[in-house]
């Protein structure tokens, strides 16, 4: 696992190294790795490195007790003078401690923070700090920098990295930040010459801050306080920075900035419920040598004393989707939760649509989910005409409102899918006016869905003016290894330790569900007979038991980036994975790499966006990419098989398993349509209509809870003489 609280302890050391006339030293991405007594002399690169993190044994340092010599003769393989150390970036402390750098960098620096900061696969966001302990560039060439604030980066590389020490590797300085930081001069910093890239020295500490959410918020994130009261300079490469707007780390899932410990900073923005908002300071390492450290934020939901010690789990790429939210990430960025509202979003808003036709371009068919009544699709003037929308991600539905324009259908089809071809009849509807229908229907999984107007009430097309899609939940529940006859567990078959979940009594699952949707931190559930387990694990739920009676399921919050889990197939351990059968093991299900752990196995798995789980084994890893996925597993001593599930609005391929809960044939099945009214009207007449059909009766029940949507702002009156014109028409 990639995080802070998870990995390998003790951390894995290279000892003793030498590499002399090489290209690249070093590795894109490592994590629980140190370097000891490291020498490199005269290398394109003294050190290659994108991606790291923190570790998990509570280390600090990466490099220890090494040396990067640079001094090459004319005529050796590097003639022109490099030798550079470009290190990572990322939301963690970087550690170097008693390494000495000899000879000229070149055009570069001898240390560089931020290699490929926000580029592809390197690390984010570029506020990572570099800790520096007894590193001495005194035998660096007098005409050589120092340090450099990012190398081959985006922009924020340039800005955000910062350099910390609490000896005299720096100068004497605590702090060393981006020259680009002009606002830290008013709070006391120096600007400093070229050897320290003319960056700003400062003689207080300068800590990193996150704001970790899968999703960009809407309007951008603006800190406010010491250090950012300047004007904001909009020139490459600050764009804002030094005045606090802060740019969001696509990819990396989150915003990334620096702050003086001590002080009060505000965080503006639209905040939201879901994805999740969080915030992170500096790291709990650093206490045991700065002693403890806290900021405190405010935003417009209010104000949280954030300390070092607090944090989600931040892997290579940033946090971990399914890391709970912290107390302060609560406080600060959450509204109170309300049962009557998680779950009745309208999540077909802003989506992509197709549509068998529309009447003019004006009409096309994203009108129809837009938000606004003024706007409408209208399809040319037949029967069978239709309009669908893509979720983006599958949900469990379980209601739709069509709001009709005159011109309706009336009968039509209320359609979901899975897969945009396979079609499937969640309800039948027959109406008499046009305006406001609401449709509810047995819930089911599905991506997509289409209206399908078979009979049009009018000889003109049919004319939607909003098209609303409901979910049961806030997220996706998902069956973990199966879900049915699964007990919850948590890096093994073995973890079950209290501490991962709360127990509550709900008479049932959907209850049960209902409150870890509710639940900020919540990852999953695990439910068996009125016995609700709430899982708030920080690594989510990684394994399952057998056992009957029993249901485990992950919750998968919305994000637009890719949400990747790994899960044990069978249990996992002691498994390795085949097809459909355990004697099913074709060599065309898999690809055969070699790796030093599981994790790295795991890495080559979500670089494949076909790969659908590994087996892996003393070095030999199985990227499997089987369509149908991993079906069964056979025992295997010593091997581990993990299931792949991916599911985000940023996936180029979901990976669910979803086969013991197919979506629910509904091509027979009838579903009660009503006008909207008043809410005691609407219960009236659904328990009336609904009463026969148990399941129907309970998805109708909870629309009780449905918030009131605006009133129609045209009226029916109001559209004639809009239509006039290819009334003309048709009569002609």
């Amino acid at each position: 696992a990639t995080s802070i609280s998870f990995g390998l302890v003790p951390a894995n050391v290279v000892e003793d190294e030498l590499d002399w006339h090489n290209e690249f030293v070093g590795q894109y991405t490592l994590t629980d790795v140190r370097y000891s007594r490291y020498v490199g002399i005269n290398n394109q690169h003294c050190m290659y490195w994108k991606s790291s993190k923190n570790f998990a044994d509570g280390s600090l340092y990466h490099i220890t007790d090494s040396i990067c010599i640079n001094a090459p003769i004319v005529g050796d393989l590097f003639s022109i003078p490099a030798g550079q150390f470009f290190g990572p970036a990322g939301g963690f402390t970087f550690g170097l401690k008693n390494v000495t750098f000899v000879g000229s960098p070149g055009g570069g620096a001898a240390l560089a923070a931020g290699q490929h900061c926000m580029d592809g696969g390197a690390g984010g966001p570029c506020n990572v700090q570099y800790l520096l302990e007894n590193v001495d560039f005194s035998g660096v060439s007098a005409t050589g920098k120092l340090i450099q604030h990012g190398v081959n980066s985006k922009p924020e590389g340039k800005v955000w990295p910062v350099f910390l020490a609490r000896d005299g590797s720096l100068g004497g300085f605590k702090s060393v930040l981006s020259q680009h930081l002009d606002g830290f001069k008013n709070e006391g910093c120096v600007q400093l010459g070229p050897e320290w890239d003319s960056g700003l020295g400062c003689n207080f500490a300068v800590r990193r801050l996150n704001v970790w959410t899968a999703a960009e918020i809407e309007g951008g994130v603006k800190l406010s306080g010491p250090g950012f009261a300047v004007a904001a300079n909009n020139e490459f490469p600050s764009f804002g920075g030094n005045a606090g707007i802060l740019s969001y780390a696509a990819g990396y899932n989150g915003y990334g900035a620096l702050c003086r410990p001590g002080n009060v900073y505000e965080l503006e923005g639209v905040w939201r419920d879901s994805p999740v908002i969080d915030v992170a300071f500096s790291d709990a390492a650093l206490e045991s040598i700065f002693g403890a450290e806290e900021v405190t934020l405010k935003t417009a939901s209010g104000s949280c004393s954030v300390r070092s010690e607090a944090q989600r789990i931040i892997g290579r790429l940033g946090p971990v989707p399914t890391a709970p939210q912290s107390e302060c990430g609560a406080l600060l960025f959450n509204s109170q939760p309300n049962s009557e509202t998680l779950s009745i979003s309208n999540i077909a808003l802003g989506r992509p649509t197709a549509a068998s036709s529309s009447e003019q371009s004006i009409y096309d068919s994203e009108k129809a989910v837009d938000g606004s009544v003024d706007t409408r699709w209208s399809s040319s003037f037949q029967d069978n005409q239709w309009i669908s929308v893509d979720l983006g991600v599958v949900y469990e539905l379980f209601a739709v409102t069509v709001q009709w324009e005159t011109a309706y259908a009336r009968d039509y089809l209320v359609q979901s899918a899975l897969d945009e071809p396979s079609w499937h009849t969640a309800a039948t509807v027959t109406i008499n006016e046009p305006g406001e229908v609401q449709t509810l229907f047995p819930e089911h999984f599905a991506r997509y869905v289409r209206i399908l107007c078979q009979t049009r009430a009018t000889p003109w097309g049919c004319s939607i003016l909003e098209l609303q899609v409901f979910p049961a939940f806030a997220g996706l529940f998902h069956p973990v290894d199966g879900g049915t006859s699964r007990a919850c567990r948590g890096s093994s078959r073995s973890d079950n330790s209290p501490s991962h979940y709360t127990v509550l009594q709900q008479n049932t699952l959907k209850g049960c569900k209902k409150e870890c949707e509710m639940t900020p931190s919540c990852v999953g559930v695990e439910y068996s007979g009125g016995r609700c387990e709430i899982w708030t694990r920080l690594g989510g739920i990684e394994s399952a038991v057998v056992l009957q009676g029993f249901t485990c399921l992950h919750f998968l919050r919305p994000t637009s980036s890719c949400l990747m889990l790994f899960e044990g197939v069978d249990g996992g351990e002691e498994r390795a994975c085949r097809g459909s059968t355990a004697d099913d093991n074709s060599e065309e299900y898999f690809q055969v790499k070699e790796a030093q752990t599981l994790e790295s196995c795991e890495a080559y798995c979500e670089a494949e966006a076909a790969c659908v789980g590994i087996s892996y084994s003393k070095c030999r890893c199985e990227i499997w990419v089987r369509p149908q996925g991993i079906q069964a597993t056979t025992a295997q001593c010593g091997s581990v098989c993990k299931r792949m599930v991916r599911w985000g609005l940023g996936c180029p391929i979901q990976t669910l398993f979803l086969d013991e809960v197919q979506p629910l044939q509904h091509d027979e099945a009838k579903s009660s349509s009503f006008p909207r009214t008043d809410r005691t009207s609407l219960i009236l007449v659904g328990v009336a209509v609904v009463l026969p059909l148990v399941l129907i009766l309970g998805c109708f029940l909870k629309r009780m809870s449905w918030p009131s949507l605006p009133p129609r702002s045209v009226s029916r009156q109001d559209l004639v003489p809009e239509r006039s014109a290819s009334r003309q028409d048709l009569e002609a």
